[in-house]
C-alpha cells in the first residue's frame, strides 16, 4: 500500500536504512574517497564523533550514528513530495530552498527526522513499561541474520552495504533493526490491548493533527483472486462495517493488503496514494469511510486513536533535551550524497558481476568453449 517504499529495493532484512558522511567505521572506498576522507568531512561538519549526542529522551541517548538513518529516510520522503517521479538522485534538490514553514528544506528534514526518532524511542519505552519487548530468542535471530550476512559477504562488503543503508556498524544496525521491530510489536499491542495505553480517549482527541494519522483498512484488489466481483465484495464489507461488525474481524475475512497488520498504518502526508490519504485524514476517530477507489482497488478505512496520538501525548509529557549545536552542524546534503555514492558503488559491483558471468568461456587457444 505504501506508494513510496514500493519504489525501492532494500537489502539485509529489508530495513529502511541509508547512510551518511558520518560513518567513521567504514574502510571501504566510495567513489574514490578513503576512510580518512570521510573522517575529514565528519570533522569539517562540526561533528567530532558519530557517537555525539543529538538528543536525550527520558535518559535514552539518540546519537548521530543512529540519527543519520532518520535523516536519510525523511529526506527521501521530502524528495518524493517535491517530485512524484523522484528516482533517488538528490542532485536536483536544493536543500537551502525556503518552505512553507519559513525554514530551509534541510532544516525541515532535520526537524521531522528528530520528531520521528523521538516518537519511535518513546514508543519502545512505553512498550517496555507495558511488558512488550524483544525476546532474547528474537534478538538472537536478528543478530544472527546480520552476522551471517557479514560472514557470507565479507567485512568490507558489509561495510559498503551499511554505507548504502545509513548505518555505521553491525552493532548500530542490530540496534536500529531491533527498535523498528519493537515499534511494530507495540503498535500491534496498542490495537489488541488499547486500554493499556489509552486511558482517556477524549483527552487524546486533542492530539489529532494533520501530521500523522492511524487507520485500519480493508482492501479488495482490482484483480482480486478471491472475489469474483471486487466492487460487490467491498460494498458488503462497507455494509457490515457500518452495521457495527468488528472491523478487525472483517479485515481477517476480506483484506487483501498482505502488508497490513492489526495495527493498521500510521503515516503522514505524501506517504500513501492520494485517494487513500485524503480519505484517511478526513475521518474523525472511529469513523468508517465510504468506499474509496485507488489504483490498487477498493478500500474501506477506519480511523483510530492510535500510535500517532499517543506519541504526541508521550512527547508532551517526556523529559527531552536536544543538542542544538550538533543538530546545526549535521549536513543533510552530505548524508544523502554519501548514501548515493555507496549505492552507486554497489550498482557498479552488481553490473560488473553480471557482465562477468555473461562472458563466454574460452579455451587455451582463445576459442569459445560454448561454440
Amino acid at each position: 500500500m505504501n506508494k513510496k517504499l514500493k519504489k525501492h529495493v532494500f537489502t539485509v532484512l529489508a530495513m529502511l536504512l541509508l547512510c551518511s558522511m558520518f560513518l567513521t567505521s567504514c574502510g571501504q572506498k566510495t567513489d574514490g574517497q578513503s576512510t580518512s576522507d570521510n573522517n575529514d568531512t565528519l570533522q569539517n561538519s562540526g561533528i567530532s564523533s558519530s557517537s555525539a549526542e543529538v538528543a536525550k529522551i527520558n535518559g535514552e541517548v539518540l546519537t548521530v550514528s543512529e540519527f543519520q538513518y532518520y535523516i536519510y529516510n525523511t529526506a527521501m520522503m521530502k524528495a518524493y513530495n517535491l517530485d512524484s517521479g523522484f528516482t533517488g538522485d538528490f542532485s536536483s534538490i536544493d536543500w537551502s530552498q525556503k518552505t512553507d514553514t519559513g525554514k530551509t528544506l534541510a532544516e525541515d528534514v532535520k526537524d521531522e527526522a528528530l520528531n520521528n526518532a523521538i516518537a519511535e524511542i518513546l514508543t519502545t519505552q512505553q512498550g517496555k513499561q507495558n511488558g512488550v519487548e524483544i525476546s532474547a530468542d528474537e534478538q538472537a535471530q536478528y543478530d544472527q541474520a546480520v552476522d551471517s550476512f557479514i560472514e557470507q559477504s565479507g567485512e568490507e562488503q558489509f561495510k559498503l552495504t551499511a554505507n548504502a543503508m545509513a548505518i555505521s556498524s553491525a552493532d548500530d544496525y542490530k540496534k536500529l533493526y531491533s527498535r523498528m521491530m519493537l515499534v511494530q510489536k507495540v503498535q500491534d499491542d496498542i490495537q489488541k490491548n488499547p486500554d493499556k495505553y489509552i486511558t482517556d480517549k477524549e483527552m487524546l482527541k486533542k492530539y489529532k493533527s494533520n501530521d500523522k494519522v492511524t487507520v485500519q483498512h480493508i482492501l479488495i484488489m482490482n484483480d482480486s483472486q478471491k472475489q469474483a466481483d471486487p466492487k460487490a465484495a467491498i460494498n458488503e464489507v462497507l455494509e457490515r462495517a457500518k452495521a457495527g461488525e468488528d472491523f478487525y474481524q472483517l479485515m481477517q475475512e476480506f483484506n487483501e493488503d498482505t502488508g497490513e497488520t492489526e495495527a493498521g498504518y500510521t503515516f503522514g502526508p505524501g506517504e500513501m496514494v492520494k485517494e487513500f490519504e485524503d480519505a484517511a485524514f478526513a475521518l474523525d476517530y472511529d469513523q468508517i469511510s465510504d468506499v474509496v477507489e485507488s489504483e490498487y482497488g477498493y478500500h474501506v478505512i477506519k480511523r483510530l486513536i492510535g500510535t500517532a496520538e499517543l506519541q504526541a501525548y508521550w512527547k508532551e509529557n517526556a523529559d527531552i533535551t536536544q543538542n542544538d549545536s550538533v543538530l546545526k552542524d549535521i549536513s543533510v546534503e552530505n548524508i544523502v550524497q554519501s548514501a548515493e555514492n555507496a549505492q552507486k558503488k554497489l550498482q557498479e559491483q552488481s553490473s560488473a558481476s553480471t557482465s562477468s558471468t555473461q562472458q563466454p568461456a574460452t579455451d587455451q587457444n582463445g576459442g569459445n568453449t560454448n561454440e
